[in-house]
């Protein structure tokens, strides 16, 4: 059998937490040797993040930390400058730009998410990361505009999984992520390191 590979995954939020027990779910049902174990921080703020990963150390062999680049590109309270001055001694930080929902929308189609990406260009968001409040209400409106190629299992709100996940999600997603353009994830490029999908069929 082969050998597994066991990783802590310390969430930013409620939404992250929920994506990474379901994909856990798909890795285990699809015979996949990556297992992850999810954790929320319920913040993305570097101090929060540092404590909870002094807290976590013992608990799991590997870790990692996913969480959005959004108040990291901002420097809200100084976490970039924090994270630039102790990231050698913290796990590898799997940053989403810059958002989860960016992320999210990663998994579709890449002609879904040009549109996406002109939105976001026109809203200004990949030149200044817009705050939550206002790119939630672009990215609803986004969802609605377009209800029929997304499918969203219902009104999206943080901490739903929107979306069953498959290997053609997933694989949508590593797609996706090889554009040189935002949004990108580091958490597909560690995904996509971890994981073998099936081929596409003949």
């Amino acid at each position: 059998m082969e050998k597994r590979e066991h990783y802590l995954v310390i969430c930013e939020g409620a939404s992250e937490f929920a994506y990474t027990q379901v994909l856990n779910r798909f890795l285990n049902e699809n015979n996949q040797s990556l297992i992850l174990s999810a954790h929320n921080a319920e913040s993305g703020n570097l101090k929060v993040i540092r404590n909870h990963c002094r807290a976590m150390k013992c608990k799991m062999k590997a870790a990692i930390v996913m969480l959005d680049y959004d108040i990291y590109e901002r420097n809200d309270n100084n976490n970039l400058s924090l994270y630039e001055q102790h990231k050698d001694r913290l796990p590898k930080f799997c940053f989403q730009h810059f958002n989860f929902e960016d992320f999210l929308l990663m998994h579709y189609p890449p002609a879904i998410l040009d549109k996406w990406r002109s939105r976001m260009k026109e809203s200004g968001h990949y030149a200044s990361p817009l705050h939550e409040n206002e790119y939630l209400a672009v990215f609803n409106r986004f969802v609605c505009e377009h209800e029929n190629e997304l499918q969203f299992s219902s009104t999206y709100q943080k901490g739903d999984m929107p979306f069953m996940l498959t290997s053609e999600k997933l694989r949508n997603l590593f797609v996706n992520n090889r554009n040189s353009e935002l949004p990108r994830s580091d958490f597909a490029t560690f995904l996509q390191s971890h994981i073998v999908l099936p081929a596409f069929p003949s």
